[in-house]
């Protein structure tokens, strides 16, 4: 299911017989101008409900420089495609838990978004943005329609329809996030990775 497809599902809730073909370029239609103009802000607002496993994403920060005044030891670019910031991690630690929080903020330097630890060599783990459609699961599709319904409801017309299409999204992505946490099983890193991590 793609973009369209999900497009095309919220014009269905908002029970109206209009389709749209693209989104990029969108449509020049009422459908195409509201579904191009709701469908980021939507998926945007779904990927940061729930530490989704397909958006789940883990990398190594870049330090900004060295003469970044601040009362942490580092500075970090904060990842650009980022929409949820859930942990600074070592290397080597699968899933720190709340005794293993690492502390970290986030803050502006030069007009960009960084992050400030005393951390050396910090991961991040972090919700980040995908576009890539066959990565969602379909009770995520599902819900994300919802969504995009409810909030091109009022640019179509059917603003009594704004409401019910949100306590449906809320009750299909809270069932998206139940299967989802379904499809994990961490258990404890080997010994060795983590004691390494930290040499």
């Amino acid at each position: 299911m793609d973009a369209v497809q999900i497009c095309n599902m919220a014009l269905s809730h908002l029970m109206t017989q209009d389709t749209i073909m693209s989104l990029e370029p969108p449509d020049k239609t009422p459908a195409g101008r509201a579904c191009k103009l709701f469908y980021d802000i939507a998926l945007d607002t779904a990927l940061q409900e729930y530490p989704w496993g397909f958006a789940t994403k883990r990398v190594r920060l870049a330090l900004v420089g060295t003469d970044v005044v601040t009362n942490w030891a580092f500075a970090y670019a904060y990842p650009s495609d980022c929409l949820d910031l859930r942990a600074i991690t070592i290397p080597g630690m699968r899933d720190p838990s709340a005794e293993q929080a690492i502390p970290f903020d986030t803050g502006n330097v030069a007009d960009a978004m960084v992050i400030f630890t005393d951390l050396e060599q910090a991961e991040v783990i972090y919700t980040g943005r995908v576009t890539n459609t066959r990565m969602f699961t379909p009770m995520f599709s599902m819900a994300l329609s919802y969504l995009v319904g409810s909030l091109a409801s009022s640019a179509l017309g059917k603003p009594e329809l704004a409401v019910p299409l949100l306590e449906l999204y809320t009750s299909r992505i809270m069932m998206a996030a139940g299967k989802s946490m379904n499809e994990s099983a961490q258990g404890a890193a080997p010994e060795g990775s983590i004691v390494e991590a930290r040499r």
